[in-house]
């Protein structure tokens, strides 16, 4: 191995940069008024610089080679040539700004490696400025087609957080590019019907003088916005969209649409039993940290967490997603490892988890769900609660779905060392010793009453994962039950349950802050005073009254800190028994007799 000097290398040619010693060419750097020369060596820039050896082919009346850099300032192109000369890059006394500067010189002066280098160099370190001036960056990086790595962080950035980039810059100006890059992606944080919204308006907005009213829209309007809109429209989702989002949102612009592609749409939207075609793109990753599973799969499975019935309507399913849990990854094989000690590592004492597994070369996805909690114990989880499922991953509409609940409850859950997640002795997953990989993964018909695979033999696996289903995504109404529970008195609700909602708890005393219980009986208090008027009780006094004064402050703040916005600004009681009934409209359900109050 030949010895390397290059620190002295690079001192030597800083100095013959700095000392202007035998140069050959004068480079004009900047425009007016900041313009400079400055004095260089032929041989050195066009040995570093593919753009500078095109570039220096003629010859001035001094004999001495000359060209002109006007688009890069004085002060970034001396930055430029010290890392031309001695490879020294002083990164640390730049501002974020100077550096992406720097960066589109050396994109300009073909310096691949600094390139490179600068746009992770930013992303690693200059995140938040890149964030904080997300336009500039954004916009200056699909003027480059160089600048891949950046334009790709704009757009992870842009999926995950939509609105919060979206409200800070004009989303109609973006290119054309960065537009299909988003919307093709299939984690864009977004509602689709507000996908095909923001598409639609940036195609209008590049014909501004078309009118928003697709009413007034003649036969060459309708064309030149599909012209417009051409590589967008195939990364629609347009089956996703509920039938109320298709009359009101895509039926007018039908025309934009091929005929025999809107006669499909049409048909799913009138026949619930038409079979799907198998090229309908499925709906985006919404909220989810998975490389196995989508959110058609954890909607069938929150349903069979929740005992919902499942309705055998193929276009429903895509439709109709139930998400209701935020599913926190706690651990995935192929970033954790595939051993049992690491999977107890990570997964025990956490309830409510669902395991995936990605079978090898075959696609299949099997995996189970257990309520209780994971423990590194020679025994047994007992519950009624667990069950197994297997997916065949190319049929999206789970033709051929197996969900298999356990039969011997005793058995349900093996938590033994050397096991990784086991589900009775029908999904086996075991380890010679607790920190060696799984030799033994496979699946029979034991304390579960389906086989999920038709051989019981041994099986590889790509990855796997387990997920816990943790609390409930917060929703408006979960927002205001917290301003609730923080802002009013406990002293105010104790007299109200203990002399108002005793006779509808049967003498229970009910904190109606907590919920889903306490609101379901508040809401009926409400409800019965109303259809009464009944005002003479201690719950009217003071939660209609002291209470709902001091709440209804807490529920606007609380609104506007989640980013709601009420259309109109009734009383304060009426806001608030509005929002009380919404939270608890589907927790009541004849739960509670009405009191007697003659």
């Amino acid at each position: 191995m030949a010895t390397q000097f290059l620190p002295k290398l690079s001192k030597n040619y800083i100095e013959l940069l700095e000392n202007g010693e035998y140069y050959d060419i004068t480079v004009e750097v900047g425009k007016d008024p900041n313009v400079k020369f400055i004095r260089a060596h032929k041989s050195i820039l066009c040995s570093r610089s593919p753009h500078l050896r095109r570039a220096l082919t003629s010859k001035n009346d001094d004999n001495v080679l000359a060209t002109k850099l006007p688009n890069i300032s004085p002060e970034i192109f001396q930055i430029i040539l010290r890392y031309i000369y001695g490879g020294i890059l002083p990164l640390n006394e730049l501002e974020a700004s100077d550096v992406l500067k720097v960066l589109l010189a050396a994109d300009e002066l073909l310096l691949q490696e600094l390139v490179d280098y600068l746009q992770n160099y930013l992303i690693e370190n200059e995140s938040q400025w890149i964030e904080q001036h997300f336009e500039l960056v954004h916009r200056t990086s699909f003027q480059f087609t160089s600048l891949t790595v950046i334009q790709q962080f704009c757009t992870n950035l842009m999926a995950k957080s939509p609105d919060k980039i979206f409200n800070s810059l004009d989303f109609t100006s973006i290119p054309e590019r960065s537009l299909v890059q988003l919307i093709k992606r299939d984690d864009l944080q977004m509602k689709e019907i507000d996908v095909w919204e923001r598409v639609l308006k940036w195609g209008i907005a590049q014909n501004p003088t078309l009118l928003e009213d697709p009413n007034t829209w003649s036969d060459n309007d309708f064309k030149t916005i599909e012209n417009t809109l051409q590589h967008c429209l195939p990364f629609i989702r347009f089956f996703c969209l509920s039938s109320k989002e298709f009359l009101q949102k895509v039926h007018p612009y039908k025309k934009l649409l091929r005929s025999q592609f809107y006669e499909e749409l049409l048909n799913s939207q009138l026949d619930p039993d038409i079979k799907p075609n198998d090229d309908i793109s499925l709906p985006r990753n919404i909220e989810i940290d998975s490389n196995i599973v989508n959110n058609l799969i954890i909607s069938h499975i929150s349903k069979c967490i929740d005992k919902k019935v499942i309705i055998d309507n193929k276009f429903a399913q895509i439709r109709e997603l139930y998400l209701p849990y935020k599913l926190e990854l706690l651990l995935r094989g192929s970033r954790d490892g595939f051993t049992p000690k690491r999977f107890h590592e990570l997964c025990d004492n956490k309830p409510n988890t669902v395991v995936f597994i990605k079978v090898k070369e075959t696609e299949e996805i099997i995996g189970g769900y257990n309520p209780l909690i994971w423990e590194n114990s020679d025994t047994w989880g007992n519950t009624k609660d667990s069950f197994i499922f297997s997916f065949k991953k190319e049929n999206m509409f789970f033709k051929d779905v197996i969900i298999s609940k356990v039969e011997n409850l005793s058995r349900a859950i093996n938590n033994f060392p050397c096991n990784g997640p086991c589900f009775g002795d029908d999904i086996f997953m075991n380890s010679t010793e607790e920190s060696a990989d799984y030799s033994i993964i496979n699946c029979k018909k034991v304390d579960y009453e389906k086989n999920l695979r038709d051989t019981g033999e041994n099986f590889q696996i790509d990855d796997y994962e387990s997920e816990e289903a943790g609390e409930p995504f917060e929703d408006d109404d979960e927002n205001i039950r917290k301003a609730c529970k923080n802002r009013v008195p406990a002293r105010h609700l104790a007299v109200a349950t203990n002399n108002f909602l005793r006779p509808i708890t049967g003498g229970v005393l009910v904190d109606v802050r907590d919920t889903p219980l306490g609101f379901n009986y508040l809401y009926r208090a409400i409800e019965l005073s109303d259809n009464t008027g009944y005002t003479n009780s201690f719950f009217l006094k003071f939660a209609l009254e002291e209470c709902y004064n001091q709440l209804a402050n807490a529920v606007i703040q609380e609104s506007q800190n989640q980013g709601l916005v009420f259309t109109v600004n009734p009383g304060k009681s009426v806001v608030t028994r509005g929002l009380f009934r919404r939270t608890a409209a589907n927790l009541i359900a004849n739960q509670a007799q009405v009191p007697n109050l003659k």
